[in-house]
Formats: structure tokens, C-alpha cells, sequence
């Protein structure tokens, strides 16, 4: 018998070794592609969870205005406009508002590039009018009726960053969830 030339040994000590740590970075690839998905899984469930929570959002009944609530109404030259409810009491005093009926029943404009306005005035129900003023990141509906040419708030939603940081605990408990879900189904 021939003994193995130290060589030999060598290159075959090197050969696993290099097998070994090729293992090891291909293990750790999976493992990334594993974090990988359970993150866009993760985003997936914070959406899901934001939306569900924005739908389900309670309307606060109130007759407290807040000063950046919006209203519409009629500006010269009969115009639709936007205002805060903040400033009606201005715009009255400089003559720029003419009524707080709009001149239309219904009716979209915007305020700036980023901001939308929405009114309707729908029928059979407590308040007169619906304004939501909203953006990618808010959104405040406010219901009031008009008495004369006084806005009475019925009830108002607002919604803005604080559904996100709900929507990450949600998203984290349904994670877990379906985690171990996954854990206790036999693998097959």
C-alpha cells in the first residue's frame, strides 16, 4: 500500500473546507431569501391591517369645530372654495365669502397640488353636507348642516399617521400568527 503524500491531504482538507464554507454561504443565502419574504409579507400585512383600520375608523360626534376643519361655500365670483373653519370669520369680514352653500350640490377642487377637496350633499340623513379634504397621508371628513349662515358640526373623522403605527403591531401579531401556524402544520 502507497501512503497518502501530504499533498494529498492537503488539498483534500482544502477541498472540504471550501465545500464547507460554500454550504455555509448558500445556507445563509436561503436564510436571507427566508427574511426577505417574511418582510414583504410583513409590509403586505401592515397594508392590509391600515386599510381595514381606515374603514373601520369611528366617526367622533361632536359640535366642537376645530379651527382646521374644512368647509365649503361660494366665493366671488360664485366660485366654489375652500376654506378652514379657522378663517370663516375673516373671509366674512374682507367680503370674500358670499354664502356657505356652495354652488353646487356636489363637486371636487384643489387646494393644492397635493391636496384634494370632495363635497356632496346628500339626502335623508342629519347633516347637510359631507367635505373631505384629504392627501396621501391624511384625511378629515367633516358632516355639518347649515342653520342661516351658521355651520353646525354633526360628526367628523380624521385619519393620518397614527393608522400606520396601529396597523405595525396588528401586522406583527398576524406574522406571529401565521409563524406559528406554520410551525405546528405536520411538513409533508
Amino acid at each position: 500500500m502507497i501512503a497518502p503524500r501530504s499533498a494529498d491531504l492537503v488539498c483534500t482538507a482544502h477541498y472540504h473546507h471550501d465545500h464547507d464554507t460554500m454550504t455555509h454561504q448558500l445556507s445563509r443565502i436561503f436564510q436571507f431569501k427566508s427574511l426577505s419574504k417574511t418582510l414583504m409579507l410583513f409590509t403586505v400585512l401592515v397594508w392590509i391591517s391600515a386599510i381595514a383600520l381606515a374603514i373601520s375608523w369611528p366617526w367622533k360626534k361632536s359640535n366642537q369645530w376645530q379651527a382646521d376643519f374644512p368647509l365649503v361655500g361660494a366665493c366671488a365670483p360664485q366660485l366654489p372654495c375652500l376654506m378652514a373653519y379657522g378663517d370663516l370669520d375673516k373671509l366674512k369680514a374682507e367680503g370674500k365669502l358670499i354664502s356657505l352653500q356652495p354652488p353646487k350640490a356636489n363637486g371636487e377642487l384643489s387646494d393644492t397640488p397635493e391636496i384634494w377637496v370632495q363635497w356632496s350633499s346628500p339626502s335623508n340623513v342629519a347633516w347637510q353636507y359631507e367635505v373631505k379634504r384629504s392627501s396621501w397621508n391624511f384625511e378629515t371628513k367633516v358632516r355639518y348642516r347649515l342653520e342661516g349662515e351658521t355651520p353646525v358640526l354633526v360628526q367628523y373623522r380624521k385619519l393620518d399617521g397614527q393608522i400606520v403605527i396601529l396597523a405595525l403591531p396588528m401586522a406583527a401579531f398576524m406574522l406571529l400568527g401565521l409563524r406559528l401556524r406554520q410551525l405546528r402544520s405536520p411538513k409533508s
